[in-house]
């Protein structure tokens, strides 16, 4: 008795006493932890599978989007702000030069011929200098701080991020400072791409659409479906007439105390064709193997 108390295991009932096991012996956390892997694996194959599908795809597009037109926004209506205050005090000095130097040609007494000359001068001067400024004199830099007063809002550069990924390339906005123009290229090297397998996908929807389209309405789907159900009327009227034939063979089998015919070999199976020769060879190939079969039982 007291060796069998000294060899006592109590080293297993440590570890049956550190956790919970199962029927198995297996941890109950590691199963745990096995279940909770399991469905993070089975989350991220159906996220993936929802990201490459077409609805998937229209999302991250409008979000790539989306995304665009707010980090142009950001890169580009604040150096917009200060180059319309650039140009504006530029156009200020031209206008103030021109002023200061018509007055001064209608101040000099010359002759009207030569005070006309000089004027014209200084005005095609002045209106050259404000073409290559681009600048309307109406204009109020101030308004760029609104929503929609300046060149970069939400609609201007969403539809730049738009023709962009599209490669149109058309538009009245364009990235001016340096940050824009790199963060432009790499915006087309992952939009392109993108916006190529979403038109994939579409472009199968559409050949579906028009797939669809041409069965039922180029086609005549609807005359086809009543020649198609008038074939299965004469495919079931046939197999009524052999199994009436059968039930009779095997009714005078009986009457005549002769065996029953054997089992039937081959079955005859509905199948839609799109041609009537070919359903008329199938009906002909029937009548010849029944022919056979009844000769060879009456032999």
């Amino acid at each position: 008795m007291l060796g069998a108390s000294n060899n006592y295991d109590y080293g297993f009932e440590a570890t049956l006493s550190i956790g919970v096991h199962d029927a198995e012996g297996k941890p109950v956390d590691k199963i745990f932890e096995d279940n909770y892997s399991r469905d993070i694996t089975r989350c991220c194959q159906k996220t993936i599978k929802i990201l490459t599908s077409s609805v998937g795809i229209l999302i991250l597009l409008c979000l790539y989007l989306l995304a665009g037109a707010w980090v142009f926004q950001y890169l580009e209506r604040g150096n917009e702000l200060e180059a319309c205050y650039a140009t504006y005090a530029r156009y200020r000095d031209k206008l103030n030069t021109s002023v200061i130097r018509a007055t001064g040609i209608v101040d000099s007494g010359l002759s009207k011929e030569v005070v006309a000359s000089q004027l014209e001068s200084a005005l095609i001067d002045f209106a050259e200098t404000l073409f290559a400024l681009d600048f309307p004199p109406s204009r109020n830099c101030t308004k760029i701080t609104e929503p929609l007063g300046s060149k970069w809002n939400w609609v201007s550069a969403l539809y730049f991020c738009a023709t962009v990924v599209t490669t149109i390339g058309y538009g009245h906005v364009a990235p001016a400072t340096q940050w824009g123009r790199l963060v432009c290229m790499f915006y087309c090297i992952l939009g392109i791409p993108l916006i190529l397998i979403y038109l994939g996908s579409i472009g199968q929807m559409l050949a579906y659409l028009f797939r669809f389209i041409y069965v039922n309405i180029c086609c005549c789907r609807c005359f086809r479906d009543i020649k198609i159900r008038r074939r299965n009327k004469r495919q079931l009227l046939l197999r009524r007439l052999q199994e009436d034939l059968r039930r009779h063979m095997e009714m005078k089998a009986r009457l005549n105390g002769e065996p029953l015919p054997p089992p039937k070999v081959s079955c005859f199976i509905p199948v839609f064709f799109r041609d009537d020769n070919i359903i008329h060879s199938t009906y002909g190939q029937i009548f010849i193997k029944g022919i056979i079969f009844t000769k060879y039982w009456l032999m």
